[in-house]
């Protein structure tokens, strides 16, 4: 009874809450501000509702099938691109969790199982090309159908039957002229823009890849079979008909497993294919060596023709026979083996006991032997036939345009002097004749200087009447010895009138002051660059007669150096410097040092505090022209910039252009103290090995400067002498290694003696 009086008053007390709370609401919903809050959350989810409208309206993944569509052209540029996007393993059919992916991957989103509901309308768990565009469906499998009947794969579809000119790239005019061939009904221009790749337009043509991926992957691989591929269903399957009313293609059909054996087999197939075909190459090639006739086609396949052949491998000393042991090295040189005495008795029909071209090629030696007299019989011997007729500009070489053009004046066609000059290319690809491939005598003789080519054994003056020597007198028997007519033929041709006459006299030589200037302007830039870079090569500011010989032949000058020397005032001083070649240039860059110099007084003051640049940083004009404007220099910034230059054209400056010299002494560790006057230094040897020889006191701080510029501190220098192992002391020879690793100059002995007291 306790219990129960209990619950009963529990319950009243609920319903008593109840009622205040529902008449709590009451009141509150009969208040006018609870009324309008209301009003304002009904329009804003209407308002929200109607905003997600819109955005659904553009939003591809809210239009359902078609918006995929949509959404894959724009992106992929084609249905059948987008269609491989999603497709990535190429079988030909997507799975759901396949289709997921792939739209995720290539951010495509909305609601994606509504989107498979609508694609797969069979419900058999996968969807193809025809359910997402039933037209691109059937006319791809249509068409790869009809290829695969044709040509049996699709690579060999693509090489025989679209890409025929085996450009890897079609354009729609290959896809037209391919679908008349296979009597192929579509709209050709709609099947190109469906398998082309690419949504611009500005990019042309159709590449395997596009086309195949499949195809692609064989090329690629060399798997032309595709035993690694599988079976290539993509577009076919849903074909009406196929497999029953029409047969399934053999390269699809064909696929079984156990590909990569296959393919292996294949690869070994192959190896051994080629293994045998080499044999077979080396079998005929030593089978050849046994017949004239086989010879002669290896030395044509070695070396490009008989005559090539003859010249560049047989006949090497240009005597125009070879002996049984030229011979025979000369085959050994080849690489041929065989039967060499029995060749040799093929080749030597006659029995004379050593070989000339004719024993090889009869028809060509007298072609050539015809040709060779007839410029013998007009210039007396093959050089100057050369010279004179052939090679008239002196280039070394002749084409075959001038040399057709000199035969016709001698009175061939144009057909024989064509024959002529492939005849005399010692190679198939060459364009162009040498005089040694011209004749090797005269090649020699012009080496020689020899232009009668007495030294080859023609134009040697006989005797007259047919007397012997002894019917000579003393006179004439020196005048027709070999050393007085060579040595005549040297002299004449070092004349002007022969050089005229041959056409050998260059057209431009630099032989004046005023050409040697210009030549070093050409070179360099300026005549101070040609000065810091060529002339004054040890950098001390002057030149002797024996430098200044050597620095003209380097530039190609070809005058008298005595008179140029002299020109420039080196007899009186016995050197020249800067001034007297460009007065000008020196003048500027002289005082734009000192004032410099007056400034900074250092290279590296100068640079860093001047024109507030790190020692490897660049300066261009404009911070030049500023420096110039502050230090008040007198003269044109425009123009020191120029004369500064290292080389033609450039747009900065280094901290080694302002003063080569200065920067040397700054990296070797010596002060680098600018606006030192090095043309018009006139100091004693003595006192220049007096400042040379300095005191131990002042060598050891500039090994340390110079020790810091090379490794960065003294440390790293010492360290650099033991290598892992840190050593305690070090011996005079490694000071002289540390020395001339950090080009430190000054006396190492007495650096040595003032450390040791120290």
């Amino acid at each position: 009874p306790v219990l129960r009086g209990a619950a009963s008053g529990q319950e009243a007390a609920a319903d008593s809450s109840s009622s205040i709370l529902a008449s709590f609401l009451e009141r509150q919903n009969r208040h006018p501000a609870a009324h309008r809050n209301r009003q304002i959350a009904l329009a804003q989810h209407e308002a929200a509702k109607a905003l997600h409208e819109i955005d659904d309206v553009e939003f591809w993944g809210a239009q359902g099938v078609q918006g995929l569509r949509t959404y894959l052209k724009k992106k992929f540029g084609s249905i059948i691109a987008g269609w491989r996007a999603l497709d990535q393993d190429c079988n030909g059919r997507l799975t759901f969790y396949e289709f997921c992916n792939a739209c995720r991957k290539m951010g495509y989103h909305g609601n994606l199982r509504r989107l498979w509901r609508d694609l797969d309308v069979d419900l058999n768990g996968y969807i193809t090309l025809v359910e997402l565009d039933k037209e691109a469906g059937l006319m791809m499998g249509s068409f790869k159908l009809r290829l695969l009947q044709e040509y049996g794969d699709m690579l060999t579809a693509w090489e025989k039957g679209i890409d025929r000119n085996g450009s890897g790239r079609i354009e729609e005019s290959e896809l037209k002229a391919c679908c008349q061939r296979l009597g192929f009904d579509c709209d050709t221009k709609k099947l190109y823009r469906m398998l082309r790749s690419s949504p611009s337009t500005s990019t042309h043509g159709l590449t395997l890849e596009m086309f195949d991926a499949d195809a692609y992957r064989r090329k690629v691989t060399g798997d032309l079979k595709g035993h690694l591929s599988g079976a290539n269903k993509e577009f076919l399957e849903d074909l009406p008909g196929m497999g029953q009313d029409i047969a399934i293609p053999e390269d699809v059909a064909s696929h079984k497993p156990g590909g990569a054996v296959a393919f292996r087999n294949e690869l070994k197939a192959k190896e051994r294919e080629h293994a045998c075909r080499v044999i077979e190459e080396s079998y005929k090639l030593k089978r050849a060596l046994h017949t004239a006739e086989g010879f002669k086609r290896v030395l044509i396949c070695r070396c490009g023709s008989l005559l090539g052949a003859w010249r560049q491998a047989l006949d090497l000393d240009g005597n125009g026979r070879i002996s049984f042991g030229e011979f025979c090295v000369a085959l050994e040189r080849l690489g041929f083996y065989g039967d060499v005495q029995g060749l040799w008795k093929l080749l030597d029909t006659s029995g004379k006991g050593y070989l000339l071209f004719s024993d090889l090629d009869q028809k060509a030696a007298d072609r050539l032997s015809a040709f060779y007299d007839k410029l013998r019989e007009a210039h007396g011997n093959l050089l100057l036939a050369w010279v004179k007729e052939l090679d008239k500009k002196q280039c070394g070489y002749v084409d075959e345009r001038n040399f057709s053009e000199a035969c016709e004046r001698m009175g061939y066609s144009r057909k024989e002097a064509q024959r002529l000059f492939q005849l005399m290319k010692p190679e198939v690809g060459r364009r162009l004749l040498t005089l040694k491939d011209f004749d090797t005598k005269a090649y020699l003789a012009f080496g020689r200087g020899d232009f009668r080519m007495l030294s080859e054994g023609e134009g040697m003056q006989k005797t007259q009447d047919g007397q012997g020597l002894l019917d000579l007198s003393f006179e004439d028997r020196q005048h027709s010895a070999f050393f007085h007519q060579i040595r005549n033929a040297w002299t004449i041709a070092q004349r002007e009138e022969f050089a005229k006459t041959t056409g050998m006299i260059p057209e431009f030589v630099i032989d004046t002051p005023e050409e040697f200037q210009q030549r070093c302007v050409r070179r360099y830039g300026s005549v101070i660059a040609a000065w810091r870079q060529c002339l004054d090569s040890d950098g001390n500011g002057r030149l002797t007669f024996n430098e200044f010989c050597e620095s003209c032949r380097r530039l190609g000058y070809e005058g008298n150096f005595v008179q140029l020397w002299q020109q420039y005032g080196g007899q009186e001083k016995g050197y020249i410097t800067l001034r007297e070649l460009d007065p000008k240039a020196d003048e500027l860059v002289t005082t734009f040092l000192k004032l410099l110099g007056e400034r900074f007084g250092t290279i590296d003051e100068a640079w860093k505090a001047g024109f507030g640049k790190d020692p490897h940083e660049s300066i261009d004009e404009p911070l030049l022209e500023k420096m110039c404007g502050e230090l008040g220099y007198p003269h044109s910034s425009h123009k020191l910039f120029k004369y500064l230059q290292p080389f033609r054209g450039g747009i900065c400056l280094t901290i080694w252009d302002i003063d080569p010299e200065c920067t040397r002494k700054r990296q070797r560790g010596d002060e680098a103290s600018l606006g030192e006057t090095k043309s018009g230094n006139t100091s004693s040897p003595q006192s220049r090995s007096g400042d040379a020889s300095s005191s131990s006191s002042s060598l050891a701080p500039r090994l340390r400067a110079a020790l810091k510029n090379k490794y960065g501190s003294t440390v790293a220098a010492w360290r650099s002498l033991g290598g892992e192992r840190l050593l305690d002391t070090i011996a005079f020879t490694h000071l002289c290694r540390l020395l001339q690793g950090c080009e430190f100059s000054g006396s190492a002995k007495r650096l040595w003696q003032g450390l040791g007291r120290g």
